[in-house]
């Protein structure tokens, strides 16, 4: 195999499929990336026989064929300084790299030993803008559980239902829906890795679209010119969300969410560095006279903020966790938010000012004075 491509499009790829390389495997030929050249193609591709990301860009394609390039590809590739890099296989998979004066020698892995990708009869398939999924996956992703012991609770669910696309996470504590229309009218759901959706927002751009495909065990994304590989949760069934959503309430809060983030994040200053594991990440809120009044005591000190809000209902005060609030109000992404409340201990659900297209769940947490 012989190949010549430009410095940046290679890099820019590269830098893409090596977020799908383990660091360590027991399957050697995955630590490196699988690089073919035929016709005017070349096609990179990392995979961890899970998640796998292959991207094809244009190269000047000397010698068709494929070879395995070891981990320090990357870092050879970001730190030569010509435009142009040539990669060439010799006898025994020996590659050799040059750009300007620069050259390496590297032993490679023969192709042949190199994991297939998945291959899977759709039975779903459908294209959306990608600013929309990115959202669906930023107003999610956050409250995905980060412990092993419910795998269903370690990804995202995906509902297709009447042609709204509706993305839903909940860890135990939190949960976080979000939902548009778009158009496709097959129903059905599947559960993707919350590790698959975090390495796909850093792949989605403001235009364009994204087109998804989708098995019984795995889905794939292409975006932009890369493919996204990925295995399916369908260990354990997701629990019904739409139960455990809060109906009514006793007080609604609507205040600007910017302000509220500034000032749960003045009162952390003090939580985040208290020593007191019971109380740990709390703050306690208090909502009347449309004010909202924050504070803390902890063995640092004690901090208190004020914010206008306009409060309909109830007065009420509640223990939150800050962690948990910061990344529901971060996850808006709109200039105000509707906080509804029932009693000090029934979770908090933050809304936009008008519609649906999204809704957080927070469970409160006990503090000192309640005890």
């Amino acid at each position: 195999m012989k190949i010549i491509c430009n410095k940046d499009v290679l890099l820019e790829a590269l830098s893409k499929v090596s977020r799908a390389v383990p660091a360590q495997s027991a399957i050697k030929e995955t630590t490196g990336v699988l690089v073919s050249g035929k016709k005017d193609t070349v096609t990179l591709t990392g995979y961890d026989l899970s998640f796998g990301i292959v991207c094809d860009i244009e190269g000047n394609v000397a010698e068709e064929g494929s070879v395995i390039i070891p981990p320090p590809f990357l870092e050879i590739v970001r730190r030569l300084n010509g435009e142009e890099i040539t990669i060439s296989v010799g006898e025994d998979n020996m590659i050799l790299i040059e750009s300007g004066f620069t050259k390496f020698d590297l032993f490679g892995l023969p192709s042949d030993g190199y994991p297939e990708l998945p291959i899977f009869s759709d039975e779903f398939n459908f294209e959306l803008p990608q600013s929309i999924l990115r959202r669906l996956i930023r107003q999610t992703v956050f409250a995905v559980s980060l412990t092993e012991a419910r795998p269903v609770m370690q990804g995202v669910m995906f509902e297709l239902e009447n042609g709204i696309l509706t993305l839903a996470a909940l860890d135990g504590f939190r949960m976080a829906i979000s939902k548009e229309n778009i158009g496709y009218h097959k129903n059905g759901k599947f559960i993707i890795p919350g590790k698959t959706l975090n390495e796909i927002l850093r792949l989605l751009g403001d235009s364009d679209v994204v087109s998804l495909s989708v098995g019984k065990t795995h889905a794939s994304f292409l975006i932009n010119g890369c493919k996204i590989y990925t295995r399916l949760i369908t260990q354990g069934e997701f629990i019904n969300y739409k139960s455990i959503i809060p109906t009514t309430y006793n007080t609604a809060v609507k205040i600007n969410t910017r302000a509220l983030i500034d000032s749960v994040e003045k009162v952390s200053l003090l939580v985040e560095t208290q020593a007191t594991k019971r109380a740990k990440n709390s703050i306690v809120v208090r909502f009347a006279d449309n004010v909202t009044a924050l504070g803390c005591v902890t063995m640092a000190g004690k901090a208190q903020d004020r914010i206008s809000c306009e409060i309909t209902g109830n007065d009420i005060e509640v223990g939150i966790n800050n962690s948990y609030i910061l990344d529901a109000l971060r996850a808006a992404e709109c200039d105000e938010i509707v906080l509804r409340l029932t009693t000090t201990f029934a979770a908090i659900k933050i809304v936009p000012p008008e519609g649906d297209s999204f809704s957080f769940l927070v469970m409160p947490v006990r503090t000192k004075n309640e005890d």
